[in-house]
């Protein structure tokens, strides 16, 4: 398997959305002297939760196909080599917001923050747009390896 392309990005909108959260929070429990209440606290933990899964996004493309994957790996796209018709770079829309999310018919979007895309359509019809900061250099990469 010969390694192509690789990108880290770095979800830096859900790493300040996460810090000015907290902020808040820390801020209202010292003028209001109280203590975390649970709203406050189940609020903490889903937004600690998005920022280990959506902060992190990792793409990889080799001579068999694209690997995506967010945060630790826990959520993953692999993209065979051979199911690849074209690749195409789009502009997402901002209300499409961050992590992943269907943008039409069949197509997915896979970011970790609102920058360009790479529209990978498949031989069945669905397409996935791949996050980056690089659109020309992974679109390169991808049809590198189209068959």
């Amino acid at each position: 398997m010969n390694r192509i392309y690789k990108e880290i990005q770095v979800g830096y909108f859900i790493l300040f959305l996460f810090v000015a959260i907290e902020v808040y929070c820390f801020y209202d429990m010292q003028i209001n002297d109280r203590v975390i209440d649970t709203a406050q606290l189940i609020v903490f933990a889903l937004i600690l939760l998005s920022l280990f899964i959506f902060l992190i996004m990792r793409t990889t493309v080799t001579d068999k196909g694209i690997l995506i994957r967010l945060g630790f790996g826990l959520i993953s796209k692999k993209i065979d080599a051979t199911k690849i018709l074209s690749a195409q770079i789009v502009q997402p829309k901002w209300y499409h917001g961050i992590g992943i999310h269907f943008v039409g018919r069949g197509s997915m979007l896979i970011n970790a923050n609102f920058t360009k895309a790479v529209e990978v359509k498949m031989i069945n019809g669905s397409s996935v747009w791949i996050g980056t900061a690089h659109p020309e250099k992974l679109l390169q990469a991808i049809q590198s390896i189209l068959r």
